[in-house]
C-alpha cells in the first residue's frame, strides 16, 4: 500500500466548474476505446466534423481523411516548428525492452510517433531515465490517493468508504489496478496505455482533477506549443480518466 506520507503535494487543481466545460460534446457518431482486456468507452465527433476513428485516420472539417503515419508526420513537423528537438526514433528493439521493462503497452498512437521522434526538451519523458519514468508512471494513482487520503475523492461505486484510513487507501489502490494505466508524455500530459487504442487523448492530469489537453496527440502537440482555447472535448472516452475530465462528482462515478 503507498504510504500516506509520501504522497505528492496537491498541485494547483483546474476547478470542478472548469472541467465541467470540457463535457463531451454531442454527435451521432462514436468512437470505441479499448485496452485488448474487454474495457471499452466510446467517443463523439466534434461540430467541425473532427473525428479520430479506430481504423487509425483522421477527418479534419471535411478533408480526406490522413493515415497514422501522415497524422503523426504533422505532429512531428508540428514540434519543429515549435523548436522541440527531436532525437531520431526508438527502434522496435527499444521499445520493446521500455514495455518489457516498465511492464505496459504502449498505445499504437503513442508508439508511433516514439518511433518517428524522441522530444529532448524539459519536461517531455525521458525515456532513457528509469527513475524519472517510473516516478511518472506512479504519479497519477498516487494523485488519486492523495485526494482519498485527504477524503476528497470516493466513488460511489466504490461502496461505503472505510472509516479507518488505512483501510480506505487499501480499498482504493485496490479499485486502481481496474483503471486504465496512463502513460507520460510530457510533464503532467499522459496518453493511456493499451493495445487497441488509436485516436486516443491526452489528459493533464492533477490528482483527481483532470482535462482532456488534446483529443489526439497531433491536436496535443498544437495546444501544448501553440495555444488556443480549451474547448469542449469530443475525444474517445476512456474509462474512469474521462469520467474525472467530465467533471463528474465522487456521487456520479
Amino acid at each position: 500500500m503507498a504510504d500516506p506520507s509520501v504522497l505528492p503535494v496537491k498541485m494547483k487543481a483546474w476547478s470542478r466548474a472548469t472541467r465541467a466545460r470540457f463535457r463531451s460534446c454531442s454527435g451521432s457518431a462514436s468512437t470505441i476505446w479499448s485496452d485488448g482486456g474487454g474495457n471499452r468507452g466510446s467517443g463523439r465527433r466534434s461540430d467541425a466534423g473532427r473525428m479520430i476513428r479506430k481504423e487509425d485516420d483522421l477527418l479534419v472539417n471535411g478533408e480526406r481523411r490522413r493515415t497514422g503515419d501522415e497524422v503523426m508526420a504533422a505532429a512531428v513537423a508540428l514540434l519543429r516548428k515549435g523548436g522541440i528537438a527531436l532525437h531520431p526514433g526508438l527502434s522496435d528493439a527499444e521499445v520493446n525492452e521500455i514495455e518489457l521493462r516498465f511492464d505496459f503497452r504502449f498505445n499504437p498512437d503513442h508508439r508511433q510517433f516514439l518511433q518517428l521522434a524522441v522530444p529532448i526538451a524539459p519536461g517531455w519523458a525521458d525515456w532513457r531515465d528509469e527513475d524519472e519514468i517510473r516516478k511518472s508512471l506512479h504519479a497519477p494513482i498516487e494523485g488519486v490517493l492523495f485526494d482519498v487520503q485527504n477524503g476528497a475523492f470516493w466513488p460511489a461505486s466504490w461502496g461505503d468508504r472505510p472509516v479507518d484510513l488505512g483501510r480506505a487507501l487499501a480499498t482504493a489502490e485496490v479499485r486502481l489496478t481496474s483503471v486504465p494505466q496512463l502513460i507520460p508524455v510530457r510533464g503532467h500530459r499522459y496518453m493511456v496505455a493499451g493495445d487497441h487504442n488509436v485516436g486516443t487523448p491526452v489528459f493533464s492530469v492533477h490528482q483527481t482533477d483532470d482535462i482532456v489537453y488534446g483529443d489526439n496527440f497531433l491536436d496535443y502537440v498544437s495546444r501544448e506549443l501553440f495555444g488556443g482555447e480549451l474547448s469542449r472535448s469530443c475525444a474517445t472516452k476512456v474509462p474512469f480518466w474521462s469520467q474525472l475530465a467530465d467533471g463528474l462528482e465522487s456521487s456520479e462515478m
